[in-house]
């Protein structure tokens, strides 16, 4: 009778099929959650190079103003992206060069004005950059400017010119 009172201890190795999965799920959750948090992390450090370029060229159109320019801004009739703007020409060709290359988006899909690229206009004394940027939707609608789905960086003259 005595040995049917023992109990014998059952030697289990490694993990039930439940708790695999309840692991998987976890881990699952939280790389879920890590990639949000990268592709935000991405798009604002994409903005702030946006930022930083329109600010870039900004000052580069002022000094082209008060040298080479003689007072006027690079000439361009209608909103055109940077590389195939007059901005390619003014600014960097020639002896009396102010940048030795412009910016361009990080993203390279994005080289229309409607789709969203480094947009210039400009010409005697006003001048204006628009830039779309990914997450600071907040900044592009109080910029000051006319379009509120783009950064804006212009001279008082210029601000109510919309591609």
């Amino acid at each position: 009778m005595l040995s049917m009172l023992k109990f014998e201890k059952k030697n289990h190795q490694g993990f039930t099929l439940i708790e695999l999965l309840v692991i998987i799920a976890i881990i699952g959750l939280l790389a879920a959650i890590g990639l949000v948090a990268l592709q935000n992390a991405r798009e604002k450090s994409h903005d702030v190079k946006r930022k930083d370029d329109a600010k870039q060229l900004s000052a580069a159109l002022g000094l082209y103003f008060n040298g080479v320019g003689n007072g006027t801004y690079p000439t361009q009739t209608t909103f055109a992206c940077l590389p195939a703007s007059s901005l390619a020409t003014d600014l960097i060709s020639g002896a009396k060069s102010i940048m030795s290359n412009l910016p361009s988006d990080p993203l390279i899909g994005w080289n229309t004005v409607s789709t969203g690229c480094y947009a210039y206009r400009g010409g005697d004394q006003d001048f204006k950059i628009i830039i779309a940027l990914e997450n600071d939707t907040a900044l592009m609608a109080n910029d000051g400017g006319v379009l509120n789905n783009r950064y804006e960086i212009y001279t008082p003259g210029a601000q109510s010119w919309q591609p």
